[in-house]
């Protein structure tokens, strides 16, 4: 038998393969690991979200023997959305697993099978790639949107839906002032509320995910720090709490930790000039996305001048004074001046939908969450590729009850 030969054997077969994958623990992670989305299996390569909106109204007083008040019945709506794939792959060469020898009661085609586990789920294996995508697209969807790799937008859930976007809510949490941010709470909670329109239910949470500035701010925020104080979680606070989770006038604020190529740097810029002071700009790139208190949501570097101060691109400005954390760069991440607030344990709010893999063996099957194949170099027999895919689609199918704060005095 030859080293090739050996990926012909049963464990490679694409069915014995899902089925392996299917068993390795779950990695969580940010919004994977709060459950938000509610996994939904179907067979086809579309979603159908159909929508009937339900109106309750008074009912008059009539005479005796005359006719009752007609009820309207609800208009149905159903609309169709394409479910895209991810697919990742990677090749192991002969030349790679030509020396692999016996060790210890280990046999060859274990420790082929060993190498190729590797490949798939580990830490930066193709699974590890797969979720870091979900990941992206789950904060998307919070935000209303599908966006693919690039930063464009394949789905903007609000036009899909004829929803107007919700006015961002500015907090102005530099200033502190006692009394002012649990108002600006109740406010949003009970507009998310309305506008679910019976979408809540009593396990239903609240949820805030804060950028860097934010946190910090929030944190230090009087409303907040009186409402630990005489608590034992007051020694909390007294510690740091950066990626933590704390709840607060009925909603759990997280501060969101994002993919960890964010580049935070202590700047400062002049009111209105879009130019920010650095000490340094090692490893920032013209493009790269800017966020912090004062600048712009979707802001990115336009110039980088002595190697000291860079320029916001497109002539974008600035409305904040003084020195901050800005972050550059991030692919995941919410920016540092802004929260995302969205409901949790709202049952339909937020659905990943899973089609099939396009082979034949899961033609008409509920999809799956991942599928694997091996493909084989029959002309030479020089190497094998594994290959991971997962056909899913993140929608929020009621993008009203979403809502975006920043730490500002005014929104962008």
């Amino acid at each position: 038998m030859t080293i090739m030969d050996v990926f012909h054997q049963d464990p490679f077969r694409t069915i014995e393969l899902t089925t392996a994958v299917e068993k390795v623990p779950y990695i969580p992670d940010g919004l994977g690991a709060m459950g938000v989305f509610e996994d939904k299996p179907i067979r086809t390569e579309a979603l159908m979200v159909e929508s009937r909106q339900g109106v309750l109204t008074l009912v008059p007083f009539t005479d005796r023997g005359a006719p009752g008040t007609q009820r309207t019945t609800e208009r149905r709506d159903a609309r169709f959305f394409s479910v895209g794939r991810l697919k990742v792959e990677d090749t192991i060469y002969a030349s790679e697993i030509a020396g692999i020898r016996e060790f210890g009661q280990e046999s060859v085609m274990m420790q082929i099978q060993a190498e190729v586990a590797r490949r798939l789920v580990g830490p930066t294996g193709l699974r590890s790639l797969l979720e870091y995508t979900r990941e992206f697209h789950r904060l998307a969807a919070v935000q209303g949107l599908l966006l693919d790799a690039d930063g464009s937008t394949r789905y903007n859930w609000f036009t899909e839906f004829g929803i107007t976007p919700n006015p961002t809510v500015a907090f102005n949490l530099a200033a502190k002032v006692n009394g002012s941010l649990r108002p600006l709470c109740n406010e949003l909670t009970r507009t998310m509320k309305r506008k679910a329109q019976g979408a809540f239910t009593p396990r239903t949470r609240i949820k805030a995910l804060c950028g860097d500035a934010f946190w910090d701010n929030f944190i230090t925020h009087p409303d907040v720090e009186k409402t630990y104080l005489n608590w034992r979680e007051a020694s909390d606070l007294r510690k740091g709490t950066a990626f933590e989770t704390y709840s607060f006038s009925e909603i759990d604020w997280t501060n969101y930790r994002g993919s960890d190529n964010v580049v935070g740097l202590q700047g400062g810029l002049t009111s209105g000039s879009g130019v920010i002071t650095l000490p340094a700009t090692v490893g920032l790139t013209v493009g790269m996305p800017v966020s912090g208190p004062g600048i712009p949501a979707g802001a990115a570097v336009g110039s980088i001048s002595a190697g000291v101060s860079v320029t916001l691109a497109s002539g974008v400005t600035a409305a904040w004074t003084g020195a901050g954390v800005v972050n550059f760069g991030g692919t995941i991440e919410v920016p540092s001046n802004k929260a995302i607030f969205f409901p949790a344990g709202a049952p339909s709010i937020f659905q990943q939908a899973l089609a099939p893999a396009a082979t034949m063996e899961w033609v008409n099957t509920l999809g799956k969450r991942e599928y694997v194949q091996m493909i084989f170099d029959r002309d030479r027999q020089e190497w094998v590729k594994p290959e991971m895919s997962t056909y899913p689609l993140h929608i929020c199918t009621r993008p009203e009850v979403l809502f975006t704060g920043t730490m500002d005095s005014a929104a962008d």
